[in-house]
């Protein structure tokens, strides 16, 4: 096969960070009741992350139709996913007999959709930008003096262009540290970077002869 597997693409979502559960990671997978029961075992989480995630460079192999390209599908996820299964365990996982929690966990990591989320993360970031915009002024400045009947300026502070700007600024920093939060965790979506390992398109027929597939 000569299709790529781009193993860290742009924007990845609930990409594996470390050897931590991905639940800490990303605290909003604990919300998904099909998750919750493997939040104790963290190698079947992120097993059923890379067999069901859209952003997952394995999933398209492993619901495609090409068998022997799914059983090394399945074969990878378990590498990459660190579980430690028993000799007779790991023979069924191998070929796709995965006990239900691990198949309600594939089939629930379906529903999350990064292009949403990736649109989400922009959106927040402009707000961010907007916000800045509107408390990044000087109240010394002229557009907070009274204007007379003519329109000109005065010399004289308007208090209640101040008093707004500041109740304004209050409402902002109220709402700034969960839009921050959000917008820096994107959702659950991390982005690659130039460098990373990995990072450009590896063939999935050279990861068979390479022996890392």
């Amino acid at each position: 096969m000569d299709e790529g597997i781009d193993i860290r693409i742009e924007h990845s979502l609930f990409s594996p960070k470390s050897t931590r559960s991905m639940f800490y990671d990303y605290p909003e997978l604990k919300d998904n009741k099909d998750l919750v029961p493997l939040q104790s075992q963290k190698g079947k989480l992120k097993l059923a992350y890379y067999l069901g995630c859209e952003t997952s460079p394995l999933k398209k192999y492993f619901i495609g139709n090409d068998m022997k390209n799914r059983l090394l599908a399945i074969e990878k996820a378990i590498k990459f996913s660190g579980i430690r299964l028993k000799p007779m365990v790991l023979e069924d996982y191998l070929v796709g007999k995965f006990p239900s929690d691990v198949k309600n966990a594939i089939n629930a990591f379906n529903i999350y959709k990064p292009s949403v989320r990736t649109r989400l993360k922009l959106q927040l970031e402009k707000i961010l930008e907007n916000w800045e915009k509107t408390i990044n002024v000087d109240i010394d400045s002229p557009t907070f003096n009274i204007l007379d009947k003519e329109g000109r300026d005065t010399g004289e502070k308007d208090f209640d262009k101040i008093k707004k700007y500041t109740d304004i600024s209050i409402s902002i920093k109220k709402q700034m540290n969960d839009t921050l939060h959000d917008a820096e965790y994107g959702f659950g979506l991390t982005e690659s970077k130039k460098g990373d390992a990995k990072s450009d398109d590896v063939s999935f027929t050279d990861l068979k002869h390479e022996g890392t597939l």
